[in-house]
């Protein structure tokens, strides 16, 4: 184009998931016993709770989902290198890789992440998070990043990711969900409005570290002038 008691995952709860899906249990599943698999489903009825199904693969055509862990991250660290890349942004420096692989295999992780595997080559991404609407009093599934290498492209990879995070949305009680997207990426448009995503009209506004420290030393300022 985005985690533990959740780590004692809903082993026992099938999930509804979307025409052409297949489950594929990881066999650990099966030594966790009933009363942790139950306090996993009580925890994970809070969706601000980190992911509770972890130990699961998606499979459709060939390409399989599976959860960041400490297995993979660094396949997600080289995806998200692509994905700057391709935006033509400068990609995670040294220290920011460290927080990002802190930050993705947290006890409770700042984001969810999960990497597609086409052939058992790591070709795309995806990593996301929830909010909140006030008017709907529902979470939001803010999807951060979905990416695909150009080798997985036209082949149902970035289908499936995305069915994916519309799949936990739903199952999440969410409202709704959202992304942004850059303005040249005439592809990826196309993409979401195929999938039925429709343009807001709404500016994108953001402050960096610096203007958040400016922001509050004009506060400040402000306030001293009136004291």
């Amino acid at each position: 184009m985005t985690t533990g008691a959740s780590r004692r995952s809903e082993s026992m709860r099938s999930r509804g998931l979307g025409q052409g899906f297949v489950l594929s249990w990881h066999k650990s599943i099966a030594r966790h016993d009933s009363g942790t698999a139950r306090a996993g489903r009580a925890e994970a009825n809070h969706f601000f709770y980190p992911f509770a199904i972890t130990m699961l693969d998606r499979m459709k055509a060939g390409t399989t989902i599976r959860r960041v862990g400490e297995g993979n991250i660094d396949d997600l660290l080289r995806l998200i290198e692509a994905l700057a890349r391709f935006e033509r942004l400068e990609p995670p420096e040294a220290e920011a890789k460290q927080r990002l692989r802190a930050h993705a295999l947290a006890e409770r992780p700042a984001f969810k992440a999960f990497v597609a595997y086409l052939d058992g080559k790591p070709i795309g991404y995806i990593t996301y998070y929830f909010t909140y609407s006030t008017f709907l009093a529902k979470p939001t599934l803010f999807l951060e990043d979905i990416f695909v290498l150009e080798e997985g492209r036209r082949k149902g990879v970035g289908r499936a990711l995305f069915r994916f995070c519309a799949e936990e949305a739903v199952e999440r009680g969410c409202g709704r969900m959202e992304w942004s997207v850059l303005t040249w990426n005439e592809g990826a448009i196309r993409f979401y409005e195929s999938m039925g995503g429709h343009r807001l009209d709404w500016y994108l506004y953001r402050l960096d570290e610096n203007g958040m420290r400016q922001a509050l030393e004009d506060e400040a300022s402000v306030g001293r002038s009136i004291s």
